[in-house]
Formats: C-alpha cells, structure tokens, sequence
C-alpha cells in the first residue's frame, strides 16, 4: 500500500504511546504521510495482514511477539515481487545476533538511546537516500510549516502550505491547512480541507479522527460517529486520545447500543492508563453483543495490564469458544499462562 506521491505505508511498532508519537512526526517530517501503529507485535501481524504495509519499523523488544521474530514471518510472507522494508532498533547487539537480522534482510538496525537527530538521521539513510531537488525542497517546507504552527504563526504556516502545492498535491499540506483553520474556528473550510486530505490517502487517520471532532462540534452527530468508525477500521491504535472520548460520549447519548464505539473508548481508556473505566465500557459493551470475541480479547488485555492473568485466561477462553482460530487471542492466552506460571 502506498500513498498518491508513491511512498509506501508505514507499519510502526512501539510499546510506547510518546515514543510512537514522536516517531510518528519525525516520519511525516520525511514525507511518509499513510501510517499505521500498533504497541505490540501480536497487532503489528494482525495489521501488516490486513494492511500490507511497505515499511515496518520495530523496537526490537516489542511485546507478546518480539521483532526478530516479526522480521522471520515477515520474511516467510514476502515474495518476489513485493519485499517489505524491515527496520528494527533497539539495545546494542552481538556480532552474532547482528549476523542473525542481517541472514533475514533487515534494512538497518538503529542503536537506541540515541538523539533524535541521530534517530532521523538513521533513518533518512535507509529510506532516503536519494531524494530529488523538489523533493527535498518539499521535505524542508514541510517542517517549516509543522513549526510555524507549534509557534502560533498561522498565517504564515498558510502561505507556506500554499507554496508546497504549486509543487505537488500533498495529503499533509491539506491536513495542515484543515488544522489550521479549525484552529480559527473557521469548521466549514477545515472541513474542506481535511476531505482533500483524505481524497488523496484514504488511509489518513488522524484527517478522519480531525473530520469527527469538527462535525461533533457542529452537531452533526451522526457524520462523526461515521468518521470515528472508519478511523478505527484503519487503524484505531492512531486515533488521538482526547478529542474522540468527547465524541464517544455524545454519541452514547444518542445511541447507547454503538458496541464498536464501547470498543473503541476502551481502547482509549486502557492506553491512557485508566484500566477500571476500561473495563467498566467494555462490560456495557459486552451486555448489548455478548457474543463479541473482541470483546472478551481486549477485556484480556486490561486484566494483562492489572496483572490478573487468571482473569485474562478466562476471558481469553471465552473469545476463544466464539472463535477458536483467533490468532491474537491464541497468542496472548500462551503469554498469560506463561505468566501465571512464573507467579
């Protein structure tokens, strides 16, 4: 999968919600707009099997599935005429386990802790390493806008979107400029823009995630409980934290039987931490469908966060009744009593 300037989607995979976000940035600074996220490997495969991303890069310690054995099915998947571009980074390695990656094709290994500029540097070897004028041109624009609205000059982040389209249609441009209008309260125009966005990467998250907040704010409901489903069919992982709880909820009001958007807070709860609120929607969730396996899956993963694998176990059980070639919850279920027989 690739976005209209041609450059592949990104798969990144980090346990960490502000790690993820800064990676994040620095990749859409490098012009690599269609992404995906996941903060362990078990959704990583799941997303790479649904997605085919063209690029994943991957902390080497990546939970539930760690990332040499991501690159190994990776690998065993890939064939002839599409070849992922596999980047892990993490602690320093051994000659031998730096032989072992290098047997299986990764692209680059990055050695963390490392400065940010270092990281992009890295990265900028492997995936760009030879940029055309314009490009490059276009790239330095790019993070000259992204500051100019940190710092509040939004006027000037306008006109300086401007001059990167009269060189290419761009997605983020578009999703800039949207943002930069919502800041302004002007909603109809953002509303404009974060479309173009979408138009030209139907895989741009966080321009449907923008889209929701909007049309909740003008009342129209039913358009952004639409945009919140379609973010989560994407990639639910990339969906910002704050904005679509407000939007949850008024849906909620409307339509209390919405058991994709139950599933959809409880996300957002148990990435922020807060595990009790988490269950309590899921439970909800589970009284309106209680024959969701995905349910029950990601009741699993809270009680794994509380550190109730027994609990986690039964749940786990449960999806797996409803659906026994579950993979995800097949994986987890062998976590977890692994777990519980350490304890």
């Amino acid at each position: 999968m690739a976005n209209q300037q041609g450059k592949p989607a990104v798969l990144l995979v980090e346990p960490s919600i502000r790690i993820l976000e800064t990676y994040s940035n620095i990749l859409h600074d490098m012009g690599y707009f269609s992404q995906f996220q996941a903060e362990n490997g078990s959704d990583a495969l799941a997303i790479y099997n649904t997605q085919n991303p063209g690029i994943m890069i991957v902390n080497f310690l990546s939970p539930i599935i760690g990332g040499l054995s991501l690159l190994r099915i990776v690998r065993q998947r890939d064939d002839l005429e599409k070849k992922t571009i596999f980047i892990l980074y993490g602690r320093s390695l051994g000659g031998l386990e730096l032989a072992q990656i290098g047997r299986l094709g990764v692209a680059g290994y990055i050695v963390i802790p490392c400065s940010l500029d270092k990281y992009k540097a890295e990265l900028s070897r492997i995936l760009l390493p030879n940029l055309s004028e314009e490009q490059a041109k276009v790239l330095a624009l790019l993070r000259d806008t992204n500051g100019l609205i940190r710092a509040g000059q939004l006027d000037q982040a306008l006109k300086t979107c401007e001059i990167i389209l009269n060189l290419e249609e761009n997605p983020e441009v578009y999703y800039n400029m949207g943002y930069i209008k919502s800041l302004k309260g002007l909603y109809n125009e953002a509303l404009g823009y974060f479309l173009k966005a979408t138009m030209i990467d139907g895989n741009f998250v966080k321009a449907h995630c923008q889209m929701a907040n909007i049309f909740r704010r003008l009342g129209r409901l039913e358009e952004a409980k639409n945009s919140l489903a379609l973010a989560k069919d994407l990639n639910i992982s990339m969906v910002e934290d704050n904005e679509p709880e407000e939007i949850y909820k008024e849906v909620f009001k409307h339509n209390p039987d919405t058991t994709n958007v139950y599933n959809a807070l409880g996300i957002v709860y148990r990435r922020q931490g807060r595990l009790t609120e988490a269950l309590g929607v899921y439970s909800k969730a589970l009284k309106v469908h209680p024959h969701d396996e995905c349910i029950y899956f990601n009741l699993a993963r809270v009680h794994m966060n509380m550190g109730e694998e027994n609990l986690a176990c039964q749940r786990l059980k449960e999806a797996l009744k409803l659906r026994p070639d579950f993979k995800e919850a097949i994986s987890l279920l062998k976590l977890a009593e692994l777990n519980l027989s350490k304890k």
